[in-house]
């Protein structure tokens, strides 16, 4: 979906978000829901790094988190010292 028709049903998103949805929303699919799932990545990151950075970037690594880099690039940044 081009991010010109990246649009929420409800209100809207920042361009950040927007960024981080492009090339990720299948036609025909809520873009909200995409979204969704990368603040659950966030969240999952945020969780993991309280407990031990290093663990974080481990769990990031092997693909634990699921689409943890691209969350973290665009949706959470603070965390992009654990992408390195």
């Amino acid at each position: 979906m081009p991010r010109s028709k990246l649009t929420p049903a409800t209100g809207t998103f920042t361009d950040r978000e927007k960024d981080y949805l492009v090339g990720k929303v299948p036609k025909g699919m809520d873009p909200s829901a995409v979204l969704q799932t990368g603040q659950e990545s966030c969240e999952r990151v945020a969780t993991a790094a309280d407990a031990s950075p290093q663990l974080a970037r481990e769990a990031i690594r092997d693909g634990e988190i699921p689409d943890a880099k691209d969350a973290i690039t665009y949706l959470c940044p603070k965390y992009s010292d654990l992408l390195h």
